[in-house]
């Protein structure tokens, strides 16, 4: 049996993990990333573009919030707004585009 060395730590994979760690806390996952400065994105020159969706804990976490127990409308756009800026503000993030509301 080979030993495999362990992955290089660095402040991206702590950076990673946080975001996790977060998102996981309120039933969300990330679904994929890309890095504008090797992959074009129109309007990002750099930085690093995170899609997040719902992960399997998504209903259960969502049914206990605010916006899922309350009768305004859109409510988990409202969810999504709410806990996706506040990761933002967190890890100092430029933006948050969401599939909802006014074009970037």
């Amino acid at each position: 049996m080979t030993d495999v060395p362990p992955p290089e730590h660095s402040a991206a994979t702590d950076r990673y993990h946080r975001i996790l760690a977060v998102l996981r806390r309120h039933g969300l996952m990330i679904y994929g990333g890309i890095h504008p400065e090797r992959v074009p994105v129109p309007g990002v020159a750099n930085g690093t573009l995170l899609l997040i969706g719902t992960a399997s804990t998504f209903w259960d976490k969502f049914c206990a919030a605010p916006e899922g127990t309350d009768t305004s409308p859109d409510p988990i756009d409202r969810y999504s707004t709410r806990v996706l800026t506040a990761l933002a503000e967190q890890l100092q993030a430029i933006t948050v585009y969401f599939p909802f509301g006014e074009p970037p």
